[in-house]
C-alpha cells in the first residue's frame, strides 16, 4: 500500500513541475518586451521575463534561508 501512495506522490509531482515549467515557458514568450528597471543608483534594461524570473528567484531563496534560519533556532 505504501507503494501505490509514494508512485501517486511521484506523479503529482511529475504533473506540477510539467505545469509550472509551460507557465515559464508562457511567461517567456508573453513578455519579450525590454524594460527600463531602476534599483537605487544601478538602472538596467532587461526583458520583462527575466525581471519577473529573478524576482522570484530572489524571493525563493530569501524565503528558503528564512526558513532554515527559523529551523535553526528551534
Amino acid at each position: 500500500m505504501a507503494e501505490d501512495r509514494t508512485t501517486s506522490v511521484g506523479q503529482v509531482r511529475f504533473v506540477v513541475v510539467v505545469v509550472l515549467g509551460l507557465l515559464a515557458v508562457i511567461l517567456a514568450v508573453q513578455n519579450r518586451q525590454s524594460v527600463e528597471t531602476r534599483f537605487l543608483v544601478f538602472t538596467a534594461t532587461m526583458p520583462r521575463w527575466a525581471l519577473i524570473l529573478g524576482t522570484g528567484v530572489t524571493g525563493f531563496i530569501a524565503g528558503w534561508l528564512a526558513g532554515r534560519l527559523r529551523r535553526g533556532r528551534k
